[in-house]
């Protein structure tokens, strides 16, 4: 027999604490106040982005992002697939556009057709901030949060510190991790051993999106925080399979052009960073960017790579929410799956274990250059935890305590969001610059030297160098035919098996 407990989190009707089934009166506040935190995101967002003027793409590796708009806005003009792009920032010599890891390969691409580059990198933030957003929503649904583990759940997801220092610092490609709310809602429902209907499908398409927004790490991260699901609970491990098949063939368009051609010796290895030590970790999550660059050293010339801004009060509930607290509320086993992936991130994040495996020779494990920016997972690992144990204490609170725990809550909600909104303002790309594009160029045209004694990346052979009798260029266009049919194949293998489960 099922203990109380469980049966009242698989109660339909939810309880007195659950947003959506409170009462018509207090259901239209909570949806106002929500569709009014959306909107105030939504506006602070696009002020971040220089609300899309051409100065935005004058500013750090914004840069490179307009390389690659500028290829793909040129080739759409002309009818043809963007094969490579401009030079890039210092050198770049991996300028093929389908085998980069960092490049965007996703249909909303054909609007640059009609738009200028600033105007689809706001359309690209809002389309995945409201995505974002309806995640969030999703989860509260389903785990039946009240009001403030909701916006609590959305200002951590969306609005860290991390995702900011790398937006601002222009790695366009962290547009996807505001989809990883919807990662959580259905690795969360896996690792409580409750798949959701058709996850296989639906979490195999999320990560391919994320893949083929260039976020190449955030696909990684999150399939590793699977396989720890997978070996350790048995009812998600077919659909977790699952999920991983549907990833590989709607993701072909990239993998197969990538994998051909970064074993040619195009690419050896990435300049090695470091990771975290333990006082630019502390300052890193708590004092912001002013404190960070006062460290110096390899920080003062990264900052994006280390700064992880959350704020005390944030930091402080996610300890006591987020690692603590869960042992002591329903869904316990599940935090103890999920710590293991949380302990794999935390450890990794000093650099050590990957100083251990990066020389391997395996293609793209050079890539890995900058561990800290694992700390993304960790952070959306314990937010996700402590919006679930404030609303599990807090619907089985006392009366009597109720009123105090929701009155701290509202606390650090106040204090992370304003934390939070001024760091946005103060590491938003503001300062412009003059933005340059260069005239693009085959792989046989030499790019530069890299960054001198750090390059990005070393040729080690003459790319024009023939292989099986035939040129680079030639392998290279095959190798995207060849993964264009198969993420096509997919593609309408998913259509039919949509259609199917629906009927």
């Amino acid at each position: 027999m099922k203990s109380s407990h469980v049966m009242r989190y698989q109660n339909p009707h939810g309880t007195s604490a659950h947003m959506f089934r409170n009462g018509s009166t207090d259901v239209a506040r909570n949806r106002i106040a929500l569709v009014g935190a959306f909107a105030f995101g939504a506006w602070v967002w696009i002020a971040f982005l220089s609300y899309g003027r051409p100065e935005l793409f004058g500013f750090q590796d914004w840069k490179r992002a307009l390389y690659y708009y500028t290829a793909v806005k040129a080739a759409l003009q002309q009818g043809a697939l963007p094969l490579y792009y401009p030079a890039g920032l210092d050198g770049e010599w991996v300028n093929f556009y389908w085998a980069h890891p960092d490049t965007p390969l996703l249909p909303h691409l054909l609007l640059l057709r009609f738009m200028e580059p600033g105007a689809f990198v706001v359309l690209t933030a809002l389309m995945y901030y409201t995505a974002g957003c309806l995640g969030v929503v999703a989860i509260a649904r389903r785990f039946r949060f009240s009001l403030l583990p909701t916006l609590i759940l959305a200002v951590l997801l969306l609005g860290n510190g991390y995702v900011a220092a790398h937006l601002s610092a222009g790695h366009r490609a962290w547009f996807a991790s505001f989809l990883l709310p919807w990662w959580c809602y259905y690795t969360w429902a896996l690792a409580d051993g409750r798949p959701i209907s058709g996850t296989g499908l639906k979490l195999g398409a999320l990560l391919a999106v994320i893949l083929l927004q260039g976020a190449t790490h955030i696909a990684i991260w999150c399939w590793l925080v699977l396989a720890v699901i997978a070996a350790s609970q048995p009812k998600a491990a077919v659909a977790i399979a699952c999920a991983a098949c549907w990833f590989v063939v709607l993701t072909a368009v990239r993998l197969v052009p990538t994998w051909t051609v970064f074993p040619l010796e195009v690419v050896t290895r990435f300049a090695w960073m470091g990771g975290y030590d333990w006082p630019t970790f502390v300052v890193a999550l708590t004092e912001g960017r002013a404190s960070l660059l006062e460290l110096g050293g390899k920080v003062g010339m990264f900052p994006q790579e280390y700064d992880a801004f959350l704020g005390w009060p944030a930091v402080l509930f996610l300890v006591a929410f987020g690692l603590v607290a869960p042992f002591f509320v329903p869904g316990r086993a599940r935090h103890v799956r999920l710590l293991f992936p949380l302990a794999m991130f935390i450890f990794a994040l000093s650099g050590d274990a990957f100083m251990l495996i990066r020389d391997t020779g395996f293609p793209l494990v050079g890539g890995i250059r900058t561990p800290t920016r694992m700390i993304l997972m960790p952070i959306v690992i314990l937010s996700m935890q402590a919006a679930w144990s404030l609303a599990q204490v807090l619907e089985r609170t006392t009366p009597a305590l109720r009123p105090w725990i929701a009155a701290f809550s509202i606390l650090v909600l106040s204090l992370t969001g304003a934390q939070l909104y001024s760091n946005l303002r103060a590491v938003s790309p503001s300062t412009p610059g003059v933005p340059e594009v260069t005239e693009p160029h085959l792989p046989t045209n030499a790019s530069g030297s890299g960054w001198g004694t750090m390059p990005i990346a070393q040729v080690t052979v003459d790319p024009v160098d023939t292989k099986r009798s035939l040129t680079l260029n030639g392998i290279y266009v095959q190798a995207i035919e060849i993964g264009s049919l198969i993420s096509a194949a997919g593609l309408l293998l998913a259509a039919g098996w949509s259609l199917r489960m629906r009927t």
